[in-house]
């Protein structure tokens, strides 16, 4: 599956990964991944397995699930467990069995670890947790002969999968999981003990029109090296490495729980995302200024006005909320002495970032 100059190498505690086996220049291509290279939730559901369910049942589990984007994420939960269990095509069997037995995130977490999360945060977490509840009981119920006995551990390692590597395209079949670029080293900064610091990549993706990928050399890859990328929009950010494929990424879910799909139709049910340095993205710009009525005929200025007064007020009202106690229970120390203490401490951290983030960017405007 490697390009030219590529090789793939088994990375001591992080599974397999992409190695320059030449120095390469920048700018140069390195990998085409034509669309049919990805798992999509149109080949999911047109895989053996799933169809003969999805051919009798679709309208009866959408009815139950009442939610377009859990099917899709659940079609490919259900098509990693077939291939997991050995009852799928086989396909991407190989690539399945090299992803880890279980995730950091709070699907997790336990009960006394999240108490000292924000009740944002904690809703967040609950709402996952019965997407796991309900995706058990649709495999339970329909897909009796080759996901028979499904546990909840393996579903909740099913949709930590989907959730942490599945990205969303600007493409009809949004939702994807990519096994060759999984194997990018994907990073966006590392926690030196005090606080997040960029880390450099070496390579950029880029998805055409017709939903391939390519990826690219940003920079010189020194032979040896492991070729790094920025990913493209994970779904549970929480999730962190050290595990090939979404280390880090740069982006995270700290407006996505503001729960503004209720704002305007082209929002719902829509991860409302900001980049790390707070700035918001476009899809996220568009759905602000529809909920405050800002038409696109209307100045760049008013457009820019309407977008920060909203965010400086929520980041300065989110940081009320995000924050750790100065002692007791939900201090640093506290809460870092819990089995998952890092991750939530990161979690908490790369949140709090974003808010200042935010208000550096966007001011508190009267």
């Amino acid at each position: 599956a490697a390009g030219q100059g590529l090789g793939l190498v088994r990375r001591t505690g992080w599974g397999w990964a992409l190695q320059a086996q030449e120095d390469i220049p920048a700018d140069q291509q390195l990998l085409t991944l034509p669309a049919g290279t990805a798992i999509t939730v149109h080949t999911a559901i047109l895989s053996k397995n799933v169809r003969k369910v999805t051919d009798r049942n679709q309208d009866a589990i959408e009815d139950y699930l009442k939610d377009d984007v859990l099917f899709h994420q659940g079609v490919l939960v259900a098509y990693l467990l077939l291939e997991a269990r050995g009852r799928g095509e086989g396909t991407y069997g190989a690539w399945v069995g090299t992803l880890p037995d279980t995730h950091r995130n709070d699907l997790y977490w336990t009960e006394e670890e999240m108490k000292c999360l924000p009740p944002i945060a904690r809703r967040a977490a609950e709402r996952r947790r019965e997407n796991v509840r309900k995706l058990r009981h649709i495999f339970a119920a329909y897909f009796t002969e080759d996901l028979e006995g499904v546990t909840e551990a393996e579903v909740k390692w099913g949709y930590s999968a989907v959730l942490t590597r599945g990205w969303w395209r600007d493409h009809p079949d949004y939702l994807a999981l990519y096994p060759v670029v999984d194997l990018t080293d994907q990073r966006a900064r590392h926690y030196d003990g005090s606080v997040w610091r960029p880390l450099a990549v070496n390579a950029k993706l880029t998805v055409s029109d017709n939903g391939a990928v390519y990826v690219l050399s940003e920079t010189a890859i020194k032979s040896g090296e492991y070729v790094s990328t920025s990913p493209f929009t994970p779904l549970l950010p929480s999730d962190a490495g050290p595990i090939y494929g979404v280390v880090d990424p740069d982006f995270t879910h700290a407006l996505s729980q503001l729960d503004l799909g209720f704002v305007s139709p082209a929002c719902e049910q829509d991860t409302l995302l900001v980049y790390r340095n707070g700035t918001a993205t476009p899809h996220l710009e568009r759905c602000l200024l529809q909920y405050r009525n800002v038409t696109d005929a209307a100045p760049p200025e008013v457009k820019a006005k309407a977008v920060a007064k909203f965010l400086a007020f929520q980041a300065e009202h989110m940081l009320r909320e995000w924050r750790l106690e100065a002692s007791g229970a939900c201090s640093a120390a506290a809460v870092g002495a819990t089995p998952h203490g890092a991750e939530i401490l990161n979690f908490i951290t790369a949140h709090i970032e974003v808010f200042h983030g935010i208000q550096r960017t966007y001011g508190r405007k009267k």
